[in-house]
């Protein structure tokens, strides 16, 4: 129950951190995301 806690938690924190890095889902110029 904790990993699956701490999973979600982490996609959350991803989540977040994507928000707060641009806005933009994909960035042609910066290339950081990697789906």
């Amino acid at each position: 129950m904790i990993a699956r806690r701490a999973r979600v938690v982490g996609r959350v924190v991803e989540a977040v951190r994507d928000d707060l890095r641009g806005a933009a889902p994909r960035d042609p110029v910066d290339g950081t995301h990697m789906s």
